[in-house]
């Protein structure tokens, strides 16, 4: 609910973008909406209606991260059949202990917490399945909340720099002799 009272939402669809399949973020008037640019974000309602009214023109609703909060994905931690999460996704989502909610591939999670990452830019680690992006960055919610996780927002700077540091932290380049 927290995130719903700000102006940070777009519609989402998925295009082939150089060859990729890619969430490209749309304003509810169609045109395509920038990660960096707020007056392309709407309010949650009017996202939200649209989505649910017309949802042939679009394929979900995402929130913009500006700075305030952090989103950690965790790709392919998760069993759609059975529901279960790996050891590796249950450290996590109980050491930030915030909301999270299902993916929408439903093979992973996304917790949102209070918090920035030490870095301009967000990372991404594939072979791990795992995203940090404090800004610049939207996530396609689905509000489908991860049961026995706390339903609202909580303050982690603590843990998301330490998670960050973590997984990112850069390594010294071996130098040649």
């Amino acid at each position: 609910s927290e995130l719903r009272q700000l102006r940070q939402w777009v519609c989402w669809k998925l295009e082939t973008v150089d060859g990729r399949l890619t969430k490209v973020p749309y304003t509810p008037r169609g045109t395509k909406a920038s990660t960096t640019n707020p007056s392309t974000w709407s309010e949650f309602e009017v996202v939200a209606a649209i989505c649910r009214d017309d949802p042939k023109r679009f394929h979900g609703i995402g929130f913009v991260f500006n700075g305030e909060y952090t989103g950690i994905d965790l790709d392919h931690h998760r069993d759609p059949a059975t529901g279960e999460l790996d050891a590796f996704a249950k450290e996590y989502v109980s050491r930030l202990n915030s909301y999270t909610e299902l993916s929408q591939s439903g093979t992973g999670v996304h917790i949102i917490a209070r918090g920035v990452i030490p870095s301009d830019t967000g990372r991404r680690d594939a072979k791990l399945g795992i995203e940090m992006y404090s800004k610049a960055r939207f996530f396609v919610m689905t509000g489908a909340h991860l049961d026995g996780s706390p339903s609202a927002i909580e303050p982690r700077q603590s843990a998301i720099s330490g998670l960050f540091q973590e997984f990112f932290s850069e390594r010294k380049k071996a130098t040649k002799p």
